[in-house]
């Protein structure tokens, strides 16, 4: 069993899955605007395919120490399940994870910020995109996306604001969100290894 063939092959294939889906949602909302049937589609897709390819991974890596001479010795019956679960759980599931827990972290923020501003950032559409998104660049790229997100939102008010002096222009985030995850896929590899985020890895 080729495991590192694989990986490859299924990293790629939810690569493709990730932009082409984040294409078509760009797409959509430039035309018909963003509805909640679209923003949970994605969440949950997401969702899925990020879970599921870890449990995929998991279950190649299980059948490969089970048929390697010395990965065995780390299985049942030489040793307790729990170092595979552990290794499995770190490995696979502590990226997904950490990218929807920091998700959630984040739209509390924007939700506390709105409270403190009085004005409303994000809808429960915007909510859901979001952590799609999230989850779909991953861990540590969490960090870029949502880097990215306030960058271009900077951007467009200092537009607004010195364009047409009007301080007070709100700006939706929804369009934000997919271009984002774009930009994190394409330099969030280089941009990662500049900033050092890797030490967020385990």
């Amino acid at each position: 069993m080729n495991i590192d063939l694989i990986n490859k092959v299924t990293s790629s294939a939810f690569n493709i899955f990730a932009v082409g889906s984040s294409l078509f949602v760009l797409f959509y909302i430039l035309k018909k605007g963003l509805n909640g049937k679209i923003a949970k589609v994605l969440f949950f897709s997401a969702f899925g395919s990020v879970f599921f390819l870890a449990f995929l991974k998991s279950g190649v890596q299980y059948f490969f120490w089970r048929s390697d001479k010395f990965a065995k010795y780390f299985l049942p019956p030489y040793a307790d399940i729990s170092y595979f679960f552990q290794s499995s759980f770190f490995n696979f599931f502590f990226q997904a994870l950490a990218s929807l827990v920091f998700g959630l972290l984040m739209l509390a923020v924007f939700y506390l910020i709105g409270r403190l501003f009085k004005k409303r950032f994000l809808t429960l559409e915007d909510g859901y995109l979001f952590l799609g998104f999230s989850l779909l660049a991953g861990w540590p790229y969490f960090f870029i996306y949502v880097g990215f997100i306030f960058l271009a939102a900077l951007a467009y008010l200092s537009y607004v604001s010195i364009s047409k002096k009007d301080l007070k222009q709100n700006i939706g985030l929804t369009y934000l969100f997919p271009i984002s995850y774009l930009a994190t896929f394409v330099f969030g590899v280089y941009l990662a290894k500049i900033l050092n985020l890797y030490i967020f890895t385990i």
